[in-house]
């Protein structure tokens, strides 16, 4: 008898792990391309290797995802790590993880992503089950905010957005 891997990721697990690698594949292809190395043409994702990893687009080292983790092969900044960290708790749980890694998850409005490519990737988190159908939409997030009083917490791109309207 061999030793048995401990560690192996789930049905389930990979199943969520193949969902968002398509989610990162739309955010990667949408405005800003955040997770898209132009200079590598590669894209970042998640990978089973006994235990989760996420490959970087530019250094192509498979990191550990978790916010304890040195993030050594990092090649973006915070607020993509802590989306990485939320993508990480939804694969391994399957339970709604949005946000709760900091800078508003997929609803961050700092992205400097127009409010058209934000959609986007808000449709396409619904469509795999990261976020629930019922979710608001981007657009109408940003609208809200400025309607409320509250258009300080908008980043330079959606405000000019709605400001131009």
């Amino acid at each position: 008898m061999g030793i048995e891997r401990v560690n192996k990721l789930k049905k389930e697990q990979i199943d969520r792990m193949n969902k968002i690698n398509e989610l990162i594949e739309v955010i990667a292809n949408t405005d800003r391309q955040f997770f898209y190395s132009d200079g590598k043409g590669t894209i970042s994702k998640f990978v089973d290797g006994n235990k989760l990893f996420f490959v970087d687009k530019y250094t192509r080292q498979k990191i550990y995802p978790y916010p304890s983790s040195k993030k050594l092969g990092f090649s973006d900044g915070g607020t993509l790590w802590g989306l990485i960290n939320d993508f990480r708790e939804w694969i391994i749980t399957g339970k709604r993880t949005n946000g709760n890694n900091g800078y508003g998850g997929l609803y961050c409005t700092h992205w400097g992503y127009t409010i058209e490519g934000m959609d986007k990737v808000i449709s396409k988190a619904k469509e795999i089950g990261y976020l629930k159908q019922d979710a608001i939409s981007f657009g109408d997030m940003c609208l809200k905010l400025k309607d409320d009083g509250n258009e300080w917490l908008l980043g330079v791109t959606v405000r000019s957005e709605l400001n131009a309207s």
